[in-house]
């Protein structure tokens, strides 16, 4: 946070420094989101030696739904819809008592769970389309609560 302190201080605006901030917030989501990729990616390169559990497909559905959600609200769109589609398909395999993923099913799982990886050691997409508002307000400060950085006390 000292950073978006002299950030303020050397007269960047508020919502730059939300954005510090976020960007941060982010990075940290981003080494946590690979962290949960690398454990989806190891689990199903075992299942090829011993099946996974209904109970084990279950938590790699869990992990991909918190990468799902974290990626898409920290810049990586592609990376959150890609981990949707993992975590369906994990979440129906231990649904359906399948304790070992078929071999398309696994093949298809890792493909993606790799290009998941790819997408997380892209840069984020932090651009935020403009709101339009007659203050050029971005959609990324209006979006945490701040209807013009000029309102906002330093």
């Amino acid at each position: 946070m000292v950073g978006v302190s002299a950030q303020l201080q050397a007269g960047g605006s508020p919502a730059d420094s939300v954005g510090a901030v976020v960007r941060l917030i982010g990075e940290h989501a981003r080494e946590v989101n690979q962290r949960r990729a690398a454990d989806i990616a190891a689990a199903l390169a075992r299942d090829i030696r011993e099946p996974l559990q209904p109970a084990e497909l279950t938590e790699l559905a869990d992990l991909a739904h918190q990468v799902a959600g974290s990626a898409g609200t920290f810049g990586f769109a592609d990376a959150s819809g890609l981990a949707s589609s993992i975590e369906r398909m994990l979440a129906e395999s231990a649904l359906g008592q399948v304790t070992r993923l078929r071999a398309t099913q696994l093949r298809t799982a890792q493909v993606r769970v790799r290009r998941l990886c790819e997408q997380l050691a892209a840069e984020p997409d932090y651009d935020y389309p403009d709101s339009g508002d007659e203050h050029g307000t971005d959609a990324f400060s209006a979006g945490v609560g701040l209807a013009d950085p000029r309102d906002v006390p330093v």
